[in-house]
């Protein structure tokens, strides 16, 4: 879940809630208010509200598909970014050589 924003609401411990996504993989995307300190260590407050209503099983399962899909492509351009500056650095070790060889003696 992810920290979006707050709103005029407060928990039982008097704090301001905070809208969350849920991205697990039962209501993945579906919105909801908690106390920053929801059910955490110590404090372990326990208020919660959806916002957004439960999804259909297939809005799950294709919220799913296209997170895992996006992890997969940000895979790929990370992989071809490190591609490119390993031959980058190929070009210039390249050239740095041609350098030396083509210098008069």
């Amino acid at each position: 879940m992810s920290k979006e924003h707050c709103i005029e609401e407060l928990c039982d411990c008097g704090y301001e809630v905070e809208i969350n996504n849920d991205w697990s993989d039962f209501d993945p995307g579906r919105e909801f208010v908690a106390c920053p300190f929801y059910l955490a260590d110590g404090l372990g407050c326990t208020y919660f509200r959806w916002i957004a209503p439960e999804g259909t099983k297939w809005q799950r399962d294709l919220i799913i598909r296209l997170e895992k899909e996006k992890q997969e492509l940000k895979d790929e351009v990370f992989n071809l970014k490190r591609q490119m500056d390993d031959m980058a650095h190929r070009k210039e070790e390249t050239e740095r050589i041609m350098k030396k060889l083509t210098k008069p003696s």
